[in-house]
C-alpha cells in the first residue's frame, strides 16, 4: 500500500527545494519504485500548456531552439502531480509538474552533466502571438 504522505512531502520538496537534486532523490527513492504509486497514474493524452512551456525551458537550458520529441506522462490526478519523461535536443528529459499550483521540476541530462530546473507556467499565448509560456526563477543546479 503506498504512503501518500511521501506524495504530499516531495509535492512540498518540488516547490522549496533549493538543492533541485532533492526532490529528483525522493521521487526515484521513495515512489517510483512503489508498484502502487506507479498503478496510480493514468496516462495523459495531450498536454499543450505543459509541452509548450517545456519546450520553453529547453529554450533557456539549451541557449535557443529546443525540439521536444515523444513526450510522455502520468497523471495522479487526485495528487495534482504528473511525471513523466521526453527527449529534448535529443537528450533524454524527465518531469516532475504540479498543475494546481504550476510548477514543476525539469532534469536534462546533456552529454556530462544533467542540469536540473524548477519552472512555474504562466499560460500559452494563441499560436502567433508573443507572450511568455514559462517563468524560470533562480533555482537552476547542474549535477556532474
Amino acid at each position: 500500500m503506498i504512503d501518500f504522505s511521501k506524495i504530499r512531502t516531495l509535492r512540498d520538496m518540488v516547490q522549496t527545494a533549493t538543492d533541485l537534486s532533492e526532490p529528483w532523490n525522493y521521487f526515484f527513492d521513495h515512489l517510483v519504485d512503489d508498484p502502487g504509486f506507479m498503478a496510480l497514474g493514468k496516462r495523459v493524452g495531450k498536454a499543450p500548456m505543459l509541452k509548450a512551456t517545456l519546450e520553453s525551458v529547453g529554450e533557456e537550458v539549451f541557449g535557443g531552439e529546443a525540439q521536444l520529441r515523444r513526450l510522455e506522462l502520468q497523471s495522479l490526478r487526485k495528487h495534482d502531480l504528473v511525471h513523466g519523461a521526453c527527449f529534448i535536443n535529443g537528450c533524454h528529459s524527465t518531469v516532475l509538474f504540479l498543475p494546481d499550483v504550476k510548477m514543476g521540476l525539469l532534469a536534462v541530462s546533456k552529454p556530462g552533466n544533467t542540469q536540473l530546473v524548477r519552472f512555474t507556467e504562466m499560460g500559452v499565448a494563441p499560436a502567433g502571438e508573443p507572450g511568455p509560456v514559462a517563468s524560470l526563477p533562480p533555482t537552476r543546479n547542474t549535477v556532474n
